[in-house]
């Protein structure tokens, strides 16, 4: 028994789809794959029928794809299934939850590898679209299938072998033989800016915040010094003054004040200097006599 090529298991299960709606009309198989930052990713698969099929046969997408799939519904493992629609095609498309993006190929069978090269993503694979790679073994005709890849970035895309639009992708490629892929794009959101560094009046710790500027405390620590220096000049004066009072020998006389007027008695300049009261002739003498 040969073992068939490789591939993505869903892509074998969406090839059994294309088997039986490719008898009736133009069918389209779409991989998708969201990339996000934080080494994410979120592959999905589209399936839908072109709407004129539809018209023709007066079903629902819905009707189609659930009568067409039999035992290999896309929506097995899907973590959720919506409505598609676009370019006059309707069907349904599979969301298979988030993976790492180191572990995307082991994780959902899909030919691709995502490596990350410090803020970008690199994005290579071989898809085996052959015949026999998608499981049609020559039953129809590759002619009326049509194959759409789809992978987008957080950020813009700087190369790639596909159709660029911004931060996305775009690959038609030709059925028939195997196609490889390649993107590089970035892998965070530039519109996305770090957090500012917080403002903050706090001082950091282990250091102090002054109450008054430096300059002020110099000036301050400079004037208490000169303070200082005065109030100690004002008290050696004092003790020297108080010293030489305490060494006067007891009893010595204290020179009379002088104040800003003549003492009582004054004479002026020319008259004759008394030098005592005049004695009264008629006062008898007192002990002791009184001058």
């Amino acid at each position: 028994m040969t073992r068939r090529p490789r591939t993505t298991r869903r892509l074998a299960a969406a090839a059994a789809v294309v088997l039986a709606l490719a008898l009736s009309g133009c069918v389209r198989m779409g991989l998708e794959l969201e990339l996000a930052p934080d080494d994410v990713a979120r592959p999905s698969l589209v399936l839908a029928v072109e709407d004129r099929v539809l018209d023709g046969t007066g079903r629902s997408a819905e009707d189609f794809l659930d009568t067409m799939v039999g035992g290999n519904d896309p929506a097995d493992t899907a973590v959720r299934v919506e409505d598609w629609a676009a370019d006059g095609y309707t069907g349904e498309r599979y969301v298979y939850g988030e993976v790492n993006t180191r572990r995307i190929n082991a994780a959902t069978d899909l030919p691709l590898n995502v490596v990350r090269e410090g803020d970008e993503y690199v994005v290579t694979g071989t898809l085996d679209l052959t015949a026999e790679g998608l499981g049609m073994d020559g039953r129809a005709s590759l002619d009326d299938v049509e194959l759409v890849v789809d992978i987008s970035f957080p950020g813009p895309v700087t190369e790639s072998n596909g159709v660029i639009s911004g931060d996305s992708v775009h690959w038609e490629p030709p059925l028939g033989e195997p196609y490889e892929i390649h993107a590089r794009g970035a892998a965070v959101d530039p519109a996305v800016s770090s957090p500012a560094p917080e403002t903050s009046t706090t001082a950091p710790a282990g250091t102090t915040t002054p109450a008054v500027p430096d300059w002020l405390v110099a000036v301050l620590g400079a004037g208490g010094l000169v303070i200082l220096l005065l109030l100690a000049i004002v008290v050696w004066q004092a003790l020297r003054v108080r010293k030489g009072n305490d060494t006067d020998p007891p009893g010595a006389a204290v020179a009379p004040s002088q104040g800003p007027y003549p003492p009582h008695g004054y004479v002026p300049p020319g008259q004759p200097q008394h030098h005592g009261a005049p004695v009264d002739p008629h006062r008898p003498p007192s002990i002791p006599p009184r001058g």
